[in-house]
């Protein structure tokens, strides 16, 4: 509890009411985790949700802004005036699936919605675009029941890309001044190439009745075909490697960001191989099915990935990594200088992680991933587009891939010059397609490239 928060509240509101907004977060996120994960089940396990992230609003970021709105602080008052102490953003690969988690939380028996703000249909002057649900979440607090109130925000992975992307722009210590007209623009721009990139990409999904994976199945077979003590040291090595790796790298990346004022890496995903996959690679190099080899010849097993606004940081995170006193980086992998011939862009570190077994040190391998917001979009949805691994594209459905991924590039360049405070002069192909239609405004001269 902060000194603002102890001149405003007594020490039992304070209680009170962080425990229930602490409440409202746990239901409201095992509520929506639940809905979500039946309604993917029923789709065959095709992902409608790419990330999910929560957020509980800090007390003084509450009472602060009651200050600006020069309404009194109080515990009655920060009930009834914000909406958004408990936050959860749903990122979805593409409009339909946005639409798809609208009309399921709308659905809920649980959680009242009594707000709707559909900013994808009618975008802020800003190019932002989202849809907003505002519900209450009950809790039970002492005898009563508590409608608490709380903030659901979907979007798809574009949206979500530009919207980090203008943040860091936005809030970035050097561009301590007011956007001018013009950077504006170049932001509107960027939003407007984002989503035409998003409809390109939704035109390549496949048509009719989704393609149910055998995976599960395939899966649950394997289990017999290791010794049961053999599978549980081999899960239990990769596992303590990631959660070994995960806790470094989150101490090392707030570090980071505490010593730059700035946020690096937007989230953060684990990923542990399904035995099925690990089956189908060793196949694929006629090497023999058995824990041994795949110990020594599948790295990605255990894998990690970064996600990070733009391209400087994905760089950054790289050098960062590889100072890294704890773990060893045994071999690099730049998609990003060298993309892969569907478009695909990443930074793959291969490295070793020290886990703890019995009285020795096992080096497991792992995989790190790095790459910027536009990158992981991009990834997700031709993920989403080639769902049926069996799929066969035509020529032209390939190359569609590659201009969209390649106009991510485009876009993602242009929007990270905005991070140059002196960016009003830099101009764009993109400027000749979405560029607002009108009168200038008037400290709009003619741009030059830089």
């Amino acid at each position: 509890m902060s000194k603002q928060s102890k001149d405003y509240l007594d020490e039992e509101e304070l209680s009170k009411l962080e425990f229930q907004y602490e409440s409202a977060m746990e239901i409201l996120n095992t509520h929506l985790e639940v809905l979500i994960s039946n309604f993917e089940m029923q789709k065959g396990g095709i992902k409608s949700v790419e990330h999910f992230n929560k957020r509980l609003k800090k007390l003084d970021s509450a009472i602060n802004k009651l200050k600006k709105k020069n309404i009194s602080v109080d515990v009655y008052q920060l009930e009834q005036n914000l909406g958004d102490m408990v936050g959860i953003r749903l990122v979805c690969p593409f409009i339909d699936d946005v639409y798809d988690m609208v009309n399921l939380i709308k659905s809920s028996d649980l959680i009242q919605v009594y707000e709707e703000k559909d900013y994808i249909k009618s975008p802020k002057k800003s190019g932002y675009q989202s849809y907003h649900i505002l519900v209450k979440i009950p809790v039970a607090v002492g005898d009563e029941i508590k409608m608490v109130k709380g903030e659901i925000q979907v979007r798809t992975l574009a949206m979500d890309a530009w919207a980090a992307m203008e943040h860091k722009i936005r809030y970035k210590p050097a561009n301590s001044k007011a956007l001018i007209p013009r950077q504006k623009e170049m932001l509107t721009i960027c939003a407007r190439a984002f989503q035409l990139i998003e409809d390109y990409m939704r035109n390549l999904l496949p048509k009719g009745k989704a393609f149910e994976k055998e995976e599960k199945k395939e899966l649950e077979s394997l289990k017999y075909f290791f010794p049961e003590e053999d599978l549980k040291q081999f899960e239990f090595e990769y596992e303590s490697a990631l959660k070994i790796l995960k806790t470094h790298l989150g101490v090392r990346i707030n570090n980071h960001n505490l010593s730059n004022g700035t946020k690096s890496v937007e989230h953060l995903n684990t990923r542990f191989k399904k035995m099925s996959s690990i089956s189908r690679k060793l196949g694929e190099k006629n090497i023999e099915m058995n824990l041994e080899n795949i110990r020594n010849n599948v790295s990605d097993v255990a894998a990690i990935r970064l996600v990070c606004p733009f391209i400087n940081d994905v760089y950054d995170m790289v050098e960062l990594i590889k100072s890294s006193d704890l773990i060893e980086v045994y071999e690099e992998r730049d998609y990003i200088a060298n993309p892969k011939e569907s478009g695909y862009r990443s930074y793959h570190l291969l490295a070793y992680v020290p886990v703890p077994v019995d009285d020795d040190i096992k080096m497991v391998k792992t995989e790190i991933q790095i790459r910027t917001l536009a990158m992981d979009a991009w990834a997700a949805m031709e993920d989403r587009i080639m769902y049926n691994q069996n799929r066969v594209l035509t020529d032209e459905q390939k190359m569609m891939l590659k201009i969209c991924a390649n106009t991510f590039q485009e876009v993602e360049e242009y929007m990270s010059n905005l991070l140059n405070p002196n960016s009003k002069y830099i101009s764009s192909a993109l400027d000749e397609y979405f560029a607002p239609v009108g009168p200038q405004p008037s400290d709009e001269k003619k741009h030059t490239k830089k």
